[in-house]
């Protein structure tokens, strides 16, 4: 999550703490120098490509497993269509 923190105006509240506003939620875990999820994965023994390469891998496997259910659900309800004759 990336938060800004806004100082209140002057004037506004005297002593009064500023406010954190949220600028996004992330999903993902970020994947720069500074990032967790590559430090993570040196210490599993993956390099950056390594990870990378398994992220993607997981990705198409996913993609293709999706494409398979619908291939099958798209079979199964032609079959019923067939079953049922003609309307």
């Amino acid at each position: 999550m990336d938060l800004l923190y806004q100082e209140r105006p002057s004037g506004e509240k005297p002593g009064g703490a500023g406010e954190f506003v949220v600028l996004e939620v992330n999903t993902l875990p970020g994947m720069t120098a500074l990032s967790l999820l590559p430090e993570i994965a040196r210490g599993a023994g993956l390099d950056f490509k390594s990870l990378v390469e398994r992220i993607l891998y997981g990705a198409r496997l996913k993609i293709a497993l999706r494409s398979r259910q619908d291939e099958l659900t798209g079979c199964n309800n032609l079959l019923k269509r067939k079953e049922q004759g003609p309307s």
